[in-house]
């Protein structure tokens, strides 16, 4: 994915990459069966943001763990990973891109699949009640277990009766953030991580 690519003339190549995360997530989850596999979208470094997203199931028919996956031990078969530049994670970076309540990124998926972000910088500053990464009913790994850097840019105010968590696990979510999550601005947040309604996660391996 790249700011410069084309959502319709496109194919999701280096050559002609895709324009949106939203639009690369939508045609993989949609098209592609996983089958045991991890499916990596990669972005481009830009001066430019990447807006946000929401990101829903995909199909993995059979396959072992592999890549990620295999990290976590929660018995899901594939990842669909979302990654910036391991050697400088502030060139690829997501933005806010709703008002009041909007999350940064959205994971709808099932206990079936997982997802991944890592090695980017996350533009937080937003309204009330939202700017954070939220899993829903799905598997998320903040990080790839070798040492990568999330950064977080700007926090989000909390005003009013609803607060904001940078990190939200809701509806049964199984999570890990196994990276060094680094905080490069004054940060306004409820909630560091959030836990809800059965959900689970492991930050042995953070920093």
């Amino acid at each position: 994915v790249a700011t410069t690519g084309n959502d319709t003339t496109g194919d999701g190549s280096s050559g002609t990459p895709w324009h949106t995360i939203q639009h690369a997530a939508d045609t993989i989850c949609a098209t592609i069966d996983f089958n045991g596999h991890d499916v990596i979208i990669h972005l481009v470094d830009s001066v430019t943001p990447y807006p946000g997203a929401t990101v829903k199931s995909f199909t993995s028919s059979a396959g072992n763990l592999t890549g990620v996956a295999s990290h976590t031990n929660f018995g899901y078969i594939s990842c669909l990973i979302i990654e910036g530049n391991s050697s400088n994670p502030a060139a690829s970076s997501i933005s806010l891109a709703g008002g009041a309540y909007s999350n940064l990124l959205t994971f709808e998926g099932t206990l079936d699949c997982a997802y991944c972000i890592r090695n980017v910088t996350l533009n937080c500053a937003g309204a009330e009640g939202g700017g954070d990464i939220v899993a829903y009913h799905s598997n998320l790994v903040i990080g790839d277990y070798t040492g990568g850097t999330i950064y977080v840019n700007g926090g989000v105010h909390v005003g009013g009766s609803t607060g904001s968590d940078l990190f939200g696990f809701y509806w049964g979510s199984v999570g890990s953030i196994t990276d060094n999550i680094v905080l490069a601005d004054t940060q306004w947040f409820d909630f560091f991580i959030l836990i809800n309604r059965g959900s689970k996660v492991d930050v042995s391996a953070a920093n």
